[in-house]
């Protein structure tokens, strides 16, 4: 860790952003809102329109935002020291010397240059890494350049000429009476400018400037074309395709491989909670993927972990009769749910099934959805369009998340207001393929709540866990279903082990980065260990309107389709079958048969 950027004594660094963007990396000290949190987008830096939260560090949240004034502000006297610039968006490290404490920093801590402030009036921090901003740099094209080349030699050919032809007839023209006659009004400088336009035209074959005109309104006439083609048009929002290259149509001519994910390109990114399995009960839900059902027919035989009675099963929840749900009683419900389970809603109201109450608990504690109140309606931001489906079906079933602040989370449980002390937030990222959240509840018991990808969360289960069998068959039925699954967990904590757990923790925080990091990967494995299964969920992600029809024609084109998914391997295998990304004649290839 070196002191990369130091902001101390009179104020320099420390800035006011009301509802603006964020110029340079800055160090959140407090902000408008009581608990210091602070809404951004971060559209410009990973491309997510939804909103995140940061919030400030306690010290310095209860010294300055009970009055942040200028002066307080200016006086400010911290000390940053921080890791070296990097391109790693989602962790920091570094240190705030402040008063004689030494206050640990992180990513919660940071607000990103390229970040745009909302919901928040202001924010308060100190900048660092603010560095030197260079001219940009502009990548210009290869052929555009050989032109201004062609014609900066053009004009110096003619400016020689001419001026040659200049000094010749002021120096010789008048010594020969047959040179003097050619010159024009006997004035060298005119006619030497004559000879400039002269050469000008004599020398144009070389400047082709008519060949790329014509090139560049070809080109804007085919980008036209993209824009005027009715098959391209989204009705659903009235707007048609818009290309923003002219010379694209020339481009897409070359494309021989085409490599894409699957999320938000084949599928809507529009995340729907179709069912779920709560101690071993699988609940259904809505008639769900009736577009994938004629290819598990047809495809039945490929597809080594389907049988006919899985396919009888897909049957029966894809044409069975439902009942709408009564959800009249919920005054938070927004009538999106895509659930019809009866028999679920009474075991919940009729407190039947503890475990089903711990599983939309953990659903409405275990997340970073943001809560904002706008015009008396209770509108939810999240990071992923996962953690709002599952945030926004426990909602409807009387599970409402509430409110969040620096210490605690409020929850509506059935009418019920109550709010849970949180103690520790166990983030997500693509190595843990999970996250936590440690609470203390009203009654002051303490519960993990963890949520994640089913490969880690059944090995970190209690030993002799009920319904494990039952899960693992819904599990690998929700997957040939085209479902995307989470498994929730819960475990309790006893007081002593919180206790000695946090001070390791505080320990692990004063350590080196590169101790650090392995040490909390070590806490963090210690505490998600011994858990409890509750159940699982499953989420369907449509694939987009005229998908297959559109992978069907390029392959017929010759181009090579290449579709990377985090999915299991009987979730990816169904869903190439249902976007005719795979046929029947597909060899399935297994990871060591590639090598």
């Amino acid at each position: 860790m070196g002191k990369a950027q130091m902001c101390n004594g009179d104020g320099a660094g420390v800035l006011s952003c009301p509802l603006t963007r964020i110029w340079a990396d800055v160090l959140l000290l407090c902000s408008s809102d009581p608990h210091s949190l602070c809404y951004v987008e971060t559209a410009d830096i990973d491309g997510e329109t939804n909103l995140k939260f940061h919030q400030a560090l306690a010290a310095t949240h209860n010294a300055l935002s009970t009055e942040p004034s200028e002066e307080a502000l200016a006086a400010f006297d911290g000390v940053v020291w921080c890791e070296e610039p990097n391109n790693r968006l989602y962790t920091f490290r570094g240190q705030l010397h402040w008063r004689g404490e030494t206050l640990w920093l992180d990513n919660e801590h940071i607000l990103l240059r390229g970040t745009v402030l909302r919901n928040t009036e202001a924010a308060y921090g100190v900048t660092i890494y603010t560095g030197r901003d260079g001219a940009p740099c502009y990548q210009r094209d290869f052929l555009r350049g050989q032109y201004v080349r062609i014609i900066v030699f053009l004009l110096l050919s003619a400016l020689i000429m001419a001026v040659g032809s200049g000094v010749f007839q002021s120096g010789l023209s008048q010594r020969m009476e047959v040179l003097s006659a050619l010159m024009v009004d006997g004035d060298p400088l005119f006619s030497a400018f004559l000879t400039f336009w002269s050469y000008i035209i004599l020398l144009s074959p070389a400047m082709p400037m008519a060949l790329y005109i014509s090139f560049e309104v070809i080109h804007m006439v085919h980008s036209l074309f993209i824009g005027w083609d009715t098959e391209m048009r989204w009705e659903e929002k009235q707007c048609s395709a818009r290309a923003r290259n002219i010379s694209l149509s020339e481009e897409l001519g070359q494309v021989g491989h085409l490599l894409t994910d699957k999320t938000g390109t084949l599928t809507q990114n529009r995340l729907l909670f179709r069912q779920c399995c709560i101690a071993g009960h699988i609940y259904v839900f809505v008639v769900f993927f009736p577009q994938h059902l004629a290819f598990l027919l047809s495809h039945s035989q490929k597809l080594p972990l389907f049988n006919s009675s899985d396919i009888s099963f897909i049957a029966f929840f894809s044409f069975a009769p439902q009942q709408p749900m009564d959800l009249s009683w919920n005054p938070f419900s927004c009538g999106r749910l895509f659930l019809s389970a009866p028999r679920l809603m009474e075991r919940l109201r009729a407190d039947q099934c503890p475990t089903s109450r711990q599983f939309f608990t953990a659903l409405a504690l275990c997340h970073t959805v943001v809560a904002d109140h706008h015009k008396e309606a209770l509108v939810y931001q999240a990071t992923s369009p996962d953690e709002e489906a599952l945030v926004g079906t426990a909602r409807e079933l009387g599970w409402v998340f509430l409110s969040r602040r620096r210490d605690n989370v409020t929850l509506s449980e059935l009418g019920v207001t109550r709010e849970y002390q949180l103690l520790a937030l166990l983030h997500f990222t693509s190595k843990r393929r999970r996250m936590s959240v440690l609470v203390r509840e009203p009654e002051g018991g303490l519960k993990l709540y963890c949520k994640g990808a089913d490969i880690v969360i059944l090995e970190r289960l209690q030993s002799a866990c009920p319904h494990l069998q039952s899960t693992e068959q819904a599990l690998e039925t929700f997957a040939q279903a085209c479902l995307r699954t989470l498994c929730v967990a819960v475990r309790s904590v006893p007081e002593a082990l919180w206790e000695e757990w946090s001070r390791t923790l505080a320990q692990a925080a004063a350590m080196a980065t590169h101790q650090r990091d392995s040490l909390l990967e070590k806490l963090y494995e210690d505490m998600e260990s011994e858990l409890q299964l509750l159940g699982v969920t499953g989420i369907e992600d449509q694939l987009q309107n005229g998908v297959p029809e559109t992978i069907f024609k390029l392959r017929k084109a010759g181009i090579k389709i290449w579709v990377l998914t985090g999915d299991k391997r009987e979730t990816a295998v169904t869903i190439g079958y249902s976007c005719k990304l795979l046929d029947p004649n597909t060899a399935l290839l297994e990871g060591w048969e590639l090598r």
